[in-house]
């Protein structure tokens, strides 16, 4: 059983009585362990996917299923679970809390879990360590490079071990060399570490390092191809 299943997903936004289409009838699988590339110009409904996917949005008509479930058989506490458990998101705008610093902006997940609170520190160290930062535990973002916030938004995208990572833009804002290393990172969380991972992004040299890349134009797929990655 795939970890996602999508079936004819369709969006439409509504403003001022004026509908606008997102999504026109997307169908995908994705299959646990997969690393996948969603590429395709601004507009053209990759974020809406992504928001979807991660249950941050719902579409207006179509099927999605998260481990065999529909959307619709979840209830918004059940969603907000899922979200906080199974799911990691890394934005192009890092969205770290400004003055606190890294250890406290990385435990933000464990707030909304059942986790004890006692284990928030290690856990948190943990994932600090793992993207190479633990030279800057305590620093706030102001005193961070554009790739240590970036750094410090998949330590908490990482925090509960989640089974997928999506992750829009992570590297819209950075540099090439600073972009390259982060996805380094990406490929080591997915190659060794196993998660599944969705990036959004409009660079081919970023979509290269997934194993599929679908193009969405006009809320479409347009083509879904693999790489052949995996065999590297």
């Amino acid at each position: 059983m795939p970890l996602i299943e999508v079936n004819n997903l369709k969006k439409r936004y509504s403003i001022d009585d004026l509908e606008t289409p997102a999504l026109q009838g997307v169908s995908l699988d994705v299959e646990e362990g997969e690393f996948i590339a969603i590429i395709g110009p601004s507009g053209s409904g990759k974020s809406t996917l992504l928001h979807i996917l991660g249950f941050l949005d719902r579409p207006t008509e179509g099927e999605y299923k998260f481990e065999g479930k529909t959307i619709d058989d979840y209830s918004e506490e059940e969603l907000a679970s899922v979200r906080n458990k199974k799911m990691g998101f890394v934005f192009q705008s890092f969205n770290l809390l400004p003055r606190t610093n890294i250890l406290e902006n990385v435990k933000l997940p464990l707030m909304y879990s059942d986790i004890s609170e006692k284990e928030w520190n290690s856990m948190a160290i943990k994932a600090i360590e793992s993207v190479g930062l633990s030279h800057r535990i305590g620093h706030d973002p102001s005193q961070l490079s554009g790739g240590e916030r970036q750094r410090t938004a998949i330590a908490r995208a990482l925090i509960m071990n989640p089974q997928i990572i999506f992750a829009d833009e992570p590297t819209g804002n950075l540099d090439t060399k600073t972009g390259d290393s982060i996805m380094a990172i990406f490929d080591k969380l997915n190659r060794e570490e196993k998660h599944t991972l969705i990036i959004i992004t409009h660079e081919k040299e970023i979509a290269e390092h997934a194993d599929r890349i679908i193009h969405i134009k006009d809320g479409k797929i347009e083509y879904d191809i693999s790489t052949n990655n995996h065999k590297k």
